[in-house]
C-alpha cells in the first residue's frame, strides 16, 4: 500500500489507499518533487507518471529513486501534451485515460498525474468536475491509487476550486515552505479510522530525508491520541533513580527495577 516515507509522520497522516483519489498542491514543483520521492520510497507496485514535464521528476537530488523504479520496469513515464484548442475536451482527461487503459499494469497502480494549475483554473467547476469523474472512475474500476500533482502560479485559487469539489478526492493536502520548515497543510484526509481536517505537520529535510518536527494540534483535539501522540504526564521510574522523601507528581509511577520497567 502506498503511503508517505516520513519520519515520524502518523500512519493516519501518511497512509494512501487504492481506489482512491488524492491532490497534492504547491505553488513550487520542487516542493511536490521532493514529496514524490518519498512517496516512491520503497515502491514495489507498478507507477505511471503523468506530466508536461516528465524530465523535472529524473533532474536534482533524490532522482536516483526514480531512474531506478524506470530501469525496474516499475515507474511507466507519459508526457502530457498540451494544446490550448483542445485542453476542454482533452486534455487531463479521456485521452490520456484511454491511452493508460491498455496497460496490464494499470489495475492496483499508483498513478501520479502532474499538471500546471493554470490549465485547470480557467475551467469553470461544471468542466472541472466532469473530468474529474473519469479519474474517480479509472481509480475505482482498477483499484488505482490516484494521487494529483498541482503547482504553478494559480495554486490558490484552485486550492479553493478543488475544495468546493471535494466529492472527487479522499485527501487534500496544500505544501508551503519558511526557511527549512517544510509544512503540510491537511485540508482533510481519509484514513482507515476516520478523516483528518483543518491539520498541519512540519517537516525538516536531513540527509535527504523528511522527518517529523511537530503535529499542531487545537486545544480540544489533545484528547484524541493518535500513535504519535507521547504519554508525556505519565513517567515511569525505578525505584533506584529517585532519592528517597523526593515528592513526585501524581502521574508518576515507581517501579522496582529495569525488569519492572520491561514488563
Amino acid at each position: 500500500m502506498p503511503h508517505l516515507n516520513i519520519t515520524g509522520l502518523n500512519g493516519a497522516f501518511s497512509e494512501l489507499k487504492r481506489g482512491a483519489n488524492y491532490a497534492l498542491l504547491a505553488p513550487l514543483d520542487n516542493q511536490l518533487l521532493e514529496l514524490t520521492r518519498h512517496l516512491l520510497t520503497n515502491h514495489k507496485d507498478s507507477v505511471f507518471l503523468l506530466s508536461e514535464q516528465v524530465e523535472l521528476f529524473f533532474e536534482g537530488e533524490g532522482s536516483e529513486l526514480l531512474f531506478t523504479l524506470f530501469e525496474q520496469k516499475v515507474l511507466h513515464p507519459f508526457h502530457l501534451h498540451h494544446n490550448e484548442n483542445v485542453s476542454k475536451s482533452l486534455h487531463f482527461s479521456r485521452g490520456v485515460i484511454n491511452e493508460i487503459k491498455q496497460y496490464e499494469q494499470l489495475k492496483n497502480s499508483t498513478v501520479i498525474v502532474h499538471v500546471d494549475s493554470e490549465h485547470l483554473v480557467s475551467l469553470n467547476e461544471q468542466q472541472l468536475g466532469e473530468k474529474l469523474k473519469l479519474y474517480v472512475a479509472l481509480s475505482q474500476s482498477k483499484n488505482v491509487t490516484l494521487v494529483f500533482l498541482m503547482s504553478g502560479a494559480y495554486v490558490s485559487e484552485l486550492r479553493r476550486q478543488l475544495l468546493a469539489l471535494n466529492r472527487f478526492f479522499d485527501g487534500l493536502i496544500y505544501i508551503t515552505q519558511e526557511a527549512s520548515i517544510r509544512t503540510l497543510e491537511y485540508d482533510y484526509w481519509c484514513h482507515k479510522e476516520g478523516v483528518i481536517a483543518g491539520r498541519s505537520v512540519n517537516l525538516q529535510l536531513h540527509d535527504g530525508q523528511l522527518a517529523l518536527v511537530e503535529v499542531e494540534q487545537e486545544a480540544d483535539d489533545k484528547s484524541q491520541a493518535t500513535e504519535q501522540d507521547f504519554d508525556e504526564d505519565e513517567v515511569w521510574l525505578t525505584q533506584s533513580a529517585v532519592p528517597e522523601g523526593t515528592k513526585l507528581p501524581v502521574f508518576y509511577k515507581i517501579i522496582d527495577d529495569n525488569d519492572g520497567v520491561v514488563s
